[in-house]
């Protein structure tokens, strides 16, 4: 899950970083991107797609 919320920077690295734990420690590919949020924030479509994600999900936060 990424937190957007941070520079592109930021949000590249743990792109990289989460994909590549994900690789080495489990042997799959990471596809799917997910948010929650509650800002409406969501990250530049290009971070998604140069990161190999094939699909984004966001939730929002509701009170009830």
């Amino acid at each position: 899950m990424l937190d957007v919320n941070m520079p592109a920077r930021v949000v590249v690295r743990q792109v990289l970083y989460g994909k590549g734990y994900f690789r080495q420690r489990l042997g799959v590919e990471v596809t799917v991107a997910g948010n929650w949020t509650h800002l409406g924030s969501c990250p530049d479509a290009a971070v998604v797609e140069l990161g190999g994600y094939k699909s984004f999900w966001f939730f929002r936060a509701w009170p009830r």
